[in-house]
């Protein structure tokens, strides 16, 4: 492997099968007599979101091997497997899609929202689940709703201008009660828990930070009935 090289990468954004270009590159040997090892070390540069560097480890054994056949003579020959890492790994739980979206018009969400699935992916579900309420807060305060307000008004005055139905409301209430039972009743949600209210919270951050400038682009480019 050389530098400047394209490869097959594992991005931590994009993804596996992303491709990447190698910056830089070094090999480990061992040897003893018939056995070796071999550990190549690549950093490697998403072409993909073309921001992200990572590191790409490739382990070799000389015992570790299957047989191929080659393409020009059909012939077999003992191939060694290479055990491939990645680090940082790819994270369980990306990052909602809707984050670049908003990051220059409301970078404390995206904080947030970020704090939360780093608290996710780590497992500590209770920071979790305080976070995901205080990102509630945020968008209350983004729908008009004073500062000193109740949980139970901010509901109420967050569904009136949303147009949220009954369930949905309920929905958010449950939310909100499950970021007080972590922080004062001690609840220890499960990950289970903590993505059942990411499935509750993302789409009213989509509505309250994205939807009207998105339709607002949106309407002003559907063409006109003649």
């Amino acid at each position: 492997m050389t530098v400047e090289t394209i490869v097959e990468g594992n991005c931590p954004k994009c993804g596996v099968g992303t491709r990447a270009t190698i910056k830089a590159h070094y090999r480990e040997r061992w040897d003893d007599d018939t056995l070796w090892t071999t550990t190549d070390w690549n950093i490697l540069k998403c072409n993909g979101c073309s921001d992200q560097t990572y590191v790409q480890k490739i382990f070799h054994f000389s015992e570790d091997e299957t047989e191929v056949q080659r393409a020009d003579d059909g012939e077999l020959y003992d191939y060694p497997i290479p055990h491939i890492e990645y680090f940082p790994e790819r994270e369980r739980y990306p990052l909602p899609s809707y984050i670049n979206a908003i990051r220059s018009d409301h970078p404390d969400a995206v904080d947030l929202i970020e704090e939360i699935y780093m608290a996710f992916n780590m497992g500590m579900c209770r920071s979790a689940s305080v976070l995901i309420r205080t990102l509630f807060d945020y968008c209350a305060l983004k729908t008009s709703t004073p500062k000193d307000t109740s949980f139970k008004k901010k509901i109420e005055q967050m569904s009136a201008s949303l147009g949220l139905n009954e369930h949905e409301k309920d929905t958010i209430a449950t939310l909100v009660d499950a970021g007080n039972a972590t922080a004062h009743r001690g609840w220890q949600p499960t990950l289970g828990d903590i993505d059942a209210l990411l499935q509750v919270i993302n789409p009213i951050v989509v509505r309250c930070l994205t939807q009207a400038p998105c339709l607002d682009n949106l309407k002003a480019r559907i063409p006109a009935r003649k």
